[in-house]
């Protein structure tokens, strides 16, 4: 297991990966990091890594939407699994709300746990935990009492509070598939078009 450190717009982040997969991109110093993503032993050689580094710089760049990285998600429970493979079939400038999700992954009285979930999703940014959003008021979006969580904190740094939903109101889930270490997300189904009405006669 291999990690580097790489200085962004919105701050340090922590990548951690092994050859094949990447495991986890966190801020370097939010809490919650698992351990042995902690121990992990820097290696900035690795092409993984640097793919991946270089996938952030062009995203924040302004130059890249999507990402384009092996991921391992395997060390979460299959809800876990569900719920994070689910935040990739949301397009670039969408938001949605916890019940979405759960709604997409067949679980929608699971809103709840859909936000702790979320809260422990170990691959930030490229799996976009910062565009769902719960049901408080526009203005405490991602207010959290005390320190902010990694997905607070990038809901906070990469604006995807009352700005974002003014420009982009929540929209159904886009069709995606996410292939990960042994496991495929099923694609997402966008919700259906209400049928058009004929205008009345005149």
């Amino acid at each position: 297991m291999h990690q580097i450190r790489l200085t962004c717009p919105i701050g340090e982040l922590l990548l951690v990966a092994q050859p094949e997969h990447l495991l986890g991109v966190w801020f370097a110093d939010q809490s919650g990091i698992p351990a042995w993503a902690t121990v992990a032993a820097p290696n900035p050689e690795l092409p993984l890594l640097c793919q991946t580094a270089l996938q952030l710089e062009q995203y924040f760049a302004g130059v890249r939407q999507r990402f384009d990285l092996p991921l391992d998600l395997s060390r979460g429970s299959a809800f876990e699994q569900a719920v994070w493979g689910a935040l990739a079939g949301i397009a670039p400038g969408q938001v949605c709300s916890y019940l979405d999700i759960a709604r997409a992954i067949g679980r929608p009285r699971a809103a709840r746990a859909v936000g702790g979930a979320l809260g422990r999703n170990p691959i930030g940014i490229v799996l976009p935990c910062h565009r769902v959003l719960g049901k408080r008021p526009a203005h405490r979006l991602h207010r959290r009492s005390g320190a902010q969580t990694g997905f607070a904190r990038l809901g906070s740094a990469l604006g995807c509070g009352l700005k974002g939903l003014q420009k982009h109101p929540p929209q159904s889930l886009l069709k995606t598939p996410l292939k990960t270490a042994g496991w495929v997300q099923t694609p997402l189904q966008p919700a259906p078009t209400p049928p058009s009405r004929p205008a009345p006669p005149l």
